[in-house]
């Protein structure tokens, strides 16, 4: 969501009936319902049990919410001291905007990003919450002592957020944590070149209060028990504390492929606390091309002079740059304008040879590229010479940057003339109901479509019978529940396949 949107809506709720609820205020009790199902109670499932609560109200329009949903406070405190943990402090997420809905939460609309991948703790989409605490303004964090009173701590750091629960709950003097207790994040590549080599790795991340200085990480691929490569990490991972972890390279990756890793035994002990011990990697078939040359296609917002972009080989040469740009004209709510958005073409000669290229686009108030009150589309595209879609994001909620790959051989020094499928594009990404799925056919296929969980289990199938050329296929996701998941398209023993976010 853009700035004069921000600006106006915070406005009126600080100029609303509420006023924020006075510091030790006895906080009202409730009964919700997260987006898992999970049925939380303040008062019986924490307060009544000595447990002080941490309790983040924002909206997923809010740029300041999100910068602090981005520092991950709230995700330290859940694996160290929270349920994840050593269960003694409660953490809670409240969209307390009754105008949005689960769609933005999942990234979709009228929203910052998305606000449930990699969110462990639990997550209440409830207006009513917010009403309860009198929110005047978001983001509002509110700590909840013991005794029921409530008191603003402000964003902070997880030992902020921490010391603020100290100073005001009289019954709280310290917290323990969870001693030895790892977590890794989701992970992914690219293979630009089919046929080239991947060399995997993930950010593992210590939630303990134990400096770690052994762990074990392990590769599968998805569906299968047996791992494929198993590194016996040793080192140094203070708590708090980040890490990377490098597998053996994959040699000769012909297309694209989801992995599951695994990290177990700091210290040589079992982590008890598994809440974020297994994830996923992802390894994507970028955009290729055989033609000398490509053209660049930017779709701007209407906050163009937030916006620049930039494309460079494999050493690192520029080959196109611009931006930023003035701003496209719009209404006073972001959206509709006459002028929305603008377009912007550029030609691009590839240099002779095999290489893979990075796309970089840049947004320097850190809220992405999106048109969301009936406007055009805002993003990228990437042509050939022929017209065939090479790449794109369009509407992309990418924070501060996000970097696209593709790859070329303008001179035939890599045979690409066995590769069946190429172009492939899905969008949009978060999907709600259907997903649009572009590829290009080099030869008359039968192409089986198939969505896969996180596990590797086969959710949805269909099957075509497609001529050569480019094809569109609407995919129906409605009967799917939210969550991550991998499209593959199959194509005599050709697998490729991308990651999706299905968001009711």
């Amino acid at each position: 969501m853009k700035k004069f949107l921000l600006i106006v809506v915070s406005s009126l709720l600080v100029g609303s009936t509420f006023a924020q609820m006075p510091n030790g205020s006895t906080g009202p009790d409730f009964t919700s319902t997260d987006i898992n199902g999970n049925t939380i109670q303040l008062y019986t499932d924490f307060l009544d049990q000595g447990i002080p609560v941490i309790m983040d109200v924002s909206a997923t329009w809010c740029g300041p919410c999100w910068s602090f949903h981005e520092s991950h406070a709230m995700k330290d405190l859940y694996m160290t001291y929270g349920a994840a943990g050593s269960n003694e402090m409660g953490i809670l997420f409240v969209e307390g905007d009754p105008s949005t809905d689960i769609n933005a939460l999942n990234g979709i609309g009228n929203t910052q990003g998305d606000w449930v991948t990699g969110t462990p703790y639990p997550i209440l989409d409830d207006a009513n919450i917010g009403n309860l605490y009198q929110i005047g303004y978001y983001p509002t964090i509110y700590g909840i002592c013991p005794d029921r009173t409530v008191y603003e701590i402000g964003q902070g750091s997880a030992s902020d957020l921490m010391n603020g629960l100290i100073t005001n709950c009289n019954s709280v003097t310290s917290f323990t944590g969870a001693q030895d207790n790892i977590g890794v994040d989701e992970g992914n590549a690219s293979v630009c070149i089919p046929g080239g080599d991947v060399t995997p790795e993930v950010t593992i991340h210590n939630f303990g209060t134990n400096m770690v200085t052994s762990m074990t990480a392990e590769l599968f691929e998805a569906g299968n028990p047996n791992a494929i490569d198993v590194q016996n990490w040793s080192g140094v991972l203070a708590a708090g504390g980040n890490t990377n972890v490098q597998f053996t390279s994959l040699t000769g990756v012909a297309g694209a492929a989801n992995y599951t890793v695994t990290v177990s035994n700091p210290n040589g002990v079992a982590d008890v606390y598994p809440t974020m011990n297994t994830s996923g990697y992802t390894i994507d078939l970028s955009g290729f091309t055989t033609e000398s040359s490509v053209t660049f296609r930017l779709m701007t917002d209407y906050y163009a002079n937030e916006t620049s972009f930039e494309i460079t080989d494999g050493n690192g040469n520029v080959l196109a740059s611009d931006g930023p740009w003035p701003d496209g004209t719009a209404d006073q709510w972001g959206g509709g304008g006459t002028g929305a958005g603008q377009t912007f073409d550029y030609p691009i000669n590839l240099p002779a040879g095999t290489d893979c290229y990075e796309v970089k686009v840049s947004d320097s108030y850190g809220d992405g590229m999106s048109i969301t009150s009936g406007g055009p589309d805002a993003g990228w595209e990437l042509f050939d010479s022929n017209g065939n879609l090479i790449t794109s994001d369009i509407n992309p909620n990418f924070g501060s940057e996000a970097i696209d790959n593709f790859g070329a051989n303008s001179d035939g020094a890599v045979s690409v003339e066995d590769l069946i499928i190429n172009n492939v594009a899905i969008y949009p990404n978060p999907v709600n109901n259907h997903a649009n799925v572009d590829f290009t056919l080099t030869e008359s296929s039968i192409v089986n479509v198939t969505i896969v969980n996180v596990l590797g289990e086969t959710v949805k199938n269909n099957t075509y019978s497609l001529a050569t050329g480019n094809h569109q296929v609407d995919f129906d996701v409605t009967d799917i529940t939210s969550g991550i998941y991998f499209i593959q398209l199959d194509i005599n023993n050709q697998t490729t396949t991308q990651k999706i976010t299905i968001a009711k």
